[in-house]
């Protein structure tokens, strides 16, 4: 029996226990103690989703999950969250069924990687073609020196994040493959999941957090097939007859890249990669259940029909910014589309299930979930990882009740808060101008530290917001909303007090030529009208209770 490293049995995932420490463990170890672990603690946030991406899938085929017996699915899924555990017999099962599978150092069929990749020149490269050496402020992991060798569990972590995330670029071309023109393998994509924010609903243990994941209704006619489901893979792409039917299990588990793993005893030294089945990004809304979408114009006038396109992480926009698009609602933001009016966004597969799901009461309405997107932002021309993008968002499952209108709450919340500082910018920007400078370098200042001192103080106060339903009568009214408008106050409170505390110190530190003023567009600037124009446009934005300007969200649109 030749070398071995088989998933299934060896320790590679790895895992935040609840008393704080990491661990690795195989897949079987890992299904059977998920209440154990908090959370997925690998390298890079986008291997975590990556590996939670496998994960899932394993599930869907254990739980033998059909798009059109949603009812039944549901059952199947309830007696597991009752229980709080999950079907471990019939996971090992499975495993067993797909042991031969799993295996990394396999000659033949080695897990999510081709035996028989090379090139004209039969030549390797460094670990730095796998492991993405990440750069910048919010470099969370650094690459050690590539010349470094690596365990076979790392090796492991690493190919799912390859074949999710790879940049584009120009790879050495692979012997077989009828794409590659003179050795070269050109440029032909990054991979899935590089095209979203990668969407999961998170509860207190990786229990919650697979089985919230783990959507049972609502689904695609076709579920497709894990890759390690099919055929092993060669250098050239696959057909769409050899690939099957594309549904999610086939997404979560794309093989867009070909990949060889070099080994020195039981470490591996070099890889190879080459480009492998092309996905079709325009292509996959109502398939992908794990990223929100966007109204692509372009794309819908190019296809003569809507089209959804995946929605990234903005490295420069905070996630609680997109609430209206990132969480489900009634009264959704609408733009023109081919016939008509369309949702200018939608949320993730995943969060829709979690809403259903609490307006169902199969789970509590005050469960603590976050909610986290994953994402990478690529160099120029996607050929380099730039940076991996992660934001997290905490709040109480009834946020997502529609029967609620708590996100209506949020949502005004947030409309509040861009207001207040896009008055603030205009504030900063009229000084600028009336001391004889520039407005939109002084404006974007001024908006961008708002929204750093608002940041911290917006995700704290979603957390508080929390179902008005079963408290006493006498703390709201018959709609159930008085306790939640209560919260909306307050925040709107704390935004001024913030807002106008840095409007303050631009006041205070305005130079004398500001006092003065100058003339723009015919039009006299001073800090005197700019302090005034500010307190009108601030006072719009922040009404006060009681106020015909304070109109939540449901009544404005």
């Amino acid at each position: 029996m030749g070398d071995t490293f088989n998933l299934v049995d060896e320790p590679w995932i790895k895992v935040l226990k609840q008393d704080n420490s990491v661990e690795e463990v195989s897949l079987r170890d890992f299904f059977k103690h998920t209440d154990d672990y908090v959370d997925l603690a690998g390298e890079l946030p986008t291997q975590d989703a990556a590996v939670l991406r496998v994960l899932l899938t394993i599930l869907y085929r254990v739980f033998d999950v059909e798009p059109e017996d949603s009812e039944e699915n549901i059952e199947a899924w309830m007696e597991a969250w009752s229980s709080k555990a999950l079907p471990v017999a019939e996971i090992d099962s499975y495993l067993d069924e797909w042991h031969h599978r799993f295996d990394l150092r396999d000659a033949k069929q080695p897990f999510f990687l081709t035996p028989t990749l090379t090139n004209a020149k039969e030549a390797w490269k460094a670990l730095d073609a796998l492991v993405p050496d990440v750069r910048g402020i919010s470099a969370m992991y650094t690459r050690r020196d590539a010349a470094l060798p690596i365990s076979a569990a790392e090796a492991a972590r690493w190919v799912i994040h390859c074949q999710a995330y790879d940049p584009s670029g120009i790879k050495t071309g692979a012997t077989g493959d009828p794409r590659v023109k003179g050795g070269k393998g050109y440029p032909d994509g990054i991979g899935w999941s590089g095209w979203m924010a990668t969407t999961a609903i998170y509860g207190t243990t990786l229990t919650e957090t697979l089985l919230l994941n783990l959507v049972m209704d609502s689904l695609p006619e076709e579920m497709g097939t894990p890759a390690w489901e099919q055929e092993v893979t060669t250098a050239k792409a696959r057909s769409a007859d050899a690939i099957g039917p594309v549904g999610p299990l086939s997404l979560m588990t794309w093989q867009s890249r070909r990949i060889r793993l070099k080994w020195e005893g039981n470490q591996v030294v070099a890889v190879r990669i080459s480009y492998g089945d092309r996905v079709d990004h325009t292509a996959q809304y109502g398939v992908e259940l794990m990223t929100p979408w966007r109204y692509s114009d372009p794309q819908s006038r190019k296809a003569k029909r809507d089209i959804y396109m995946p929605r990234g992480l903005s490295p420069d926009r905070a996630a609680w910014r997109g609430l209206d698009v990132l969480l489900p609602s009634s009264n959704a933001p609408m733009t023109k589309g081919r016939g008509g009016e369309v949702k200018a966004g939608i949320p993730a597969a995943s969060v829709g299930w979690v809403s259903r799901l609490t307006q169902r009461r199969f789970i509590p309405d005050d469960l603590l979930l976050g909610l986290r997107l994953v994402g990478i932002a690529y160099g120029t021309q996607d050929s380099s990882v730039d940076r991996t993008l992660r934001d997290i968002l905490t709040f109480r499952s009834a946020l997502i009740d529609l029967d609620t209108d708590l996100i209506g709450i949020a949502k005004t919340a947030v409309v509040r808060a861009d207001d207040a500082i896009k008055a603030l910018g205009n504030f900063a920007g009229n000084l600028a101008v009336a001391a004889g400078g520039d407005r939109g370098p002084a404006a974007a200042k001024a908006r961008q530290r708002a929204y750093s001192a608002v940041d911290p103080l917006f995700r704290d106060w979603l957390k508080t917001l929390r179902s008005p339903k079963g408290e006493d009568p006498s703390l709201h009214d018959a709609q159930g909303n008085r306790i939640a408008e209560a919260a909306l106050q307050e925040w709107t409170k704390t935004v001024a007090c913030t807002i106008d505390a840095l409007q303050r110190e631009l006041l205070d530190t305005a130079p004398p030529d500001a006092w003065r003023g100058r003339e723009e567009n015919n039009r006299h600037i001073d800090v005197g009208l700019s302090d005034l124009w500010y307190r009108i446009a601030r006072n719009k934005a922040l009404p006060q209770s009681g106020s015909k300007e304070n109109k939540i969200e449901r009544e404005t649109k």
